[in-house]
């Protein structure tokens, strides 16, 4: 007898950028080989691989790798609460004092994910002076991947600039040779501005309500991003 190949089902998932789209849990066999990469490989290797979980898993309908960077972590996540369960089990120590004195005790917590939310998409726009602005793309898994190998912010810095704004005038088209001395004339506070940008890209974001089961003591635990969610 030939045996069944199993059929999985459809849920359907909105993106922080309003998109919907279908997805399937993962298989056995995709979540070994993630589980694999992630206890073997760098940054760059664990976030290709949940790239390739993910497009598996959305039926190859969209361009993960060049889609904001909070897109791929929703999905993941989406992917992950319907293949394994929708609560994942995290470790926290409190760090309460009383009487001068950390409580430090080790906590265990339930956390439900389908309460993560995407953070605001940064301002694309970048003031460098009174009348010179940068309009860049939002960032992507690719241009994660390429700066954990060691790519250049100068040189993500030219591909995700969109165009240029001098007063009235707009440059949509430059060489990296016109470019340069442009980046390198720029004011201090612009300059911490792009690296802020880069820093402070959107990520999903679960936050719990959590009680020491020692103390007493309440707080609250963050979780961020897709690798903080494989559990």
């Amino acid at each position: 007898m030939a045996l069944p190949v199993i059929q999985a089902p459809k849920f359907t998932m909105t993106l922080p950028t309003g998109e919907q789209i279908q997805y399937r849990p993962f298989t056995h066999k995709e979540q070994k080989n993630l589980l694999i990469t992630a206890q073997s490989g760098g940054e760059a290797e664990v976030l290709q691989g949940i790239i390739d979980l993910v497009d598996a898993c959305t039926f190859n309908k969209l361009d993960w790798a060049n889609l904001p960077a909070v897109c791929l972590e929703c999905a993941f996540i989406n992917i992950r609460s319907k293949s394994i369960a929708e609560f994942v089990e995290m470790r926290w120590q409190c760090h309460s004092k009383k009487d001068g004195k950390k409580c430090g005790h080790m906590n265990t917590v339930e956390a439900d994910l389908r309460t993560a939310k995407a953070e605001p998409m940064p301002d694309t726009t970048i003031k460098v002076t009174d009348d010179i602005a940068i309009v860049l793309d939002q960032v992507t898994p690719t241009d994660v991947i390429r700066m954990a190998g060691g790519a250049s912010t100068e040189d993500i810095l030219y591909e995700k600039v969109k165009m240029v704004v001098h007063g009235d005038e707009v440059a949509t088209e430059f060489t990296k040779e016109e470019f340069a001395p442009f980046v390198e004339s720029f004011p201090a506070e612009a300059s911490r501005a792009v690296d802020e940008f880069f820093k402070k890209q959107a990520t999903m974001v679960l936050t719990v309500p959590v009680t020491c089961q020692k103390c007493g003591s309440e707080s609250e635990l963050t979780i961020k991003g897709a690798l903080n969610f494989f559990g």
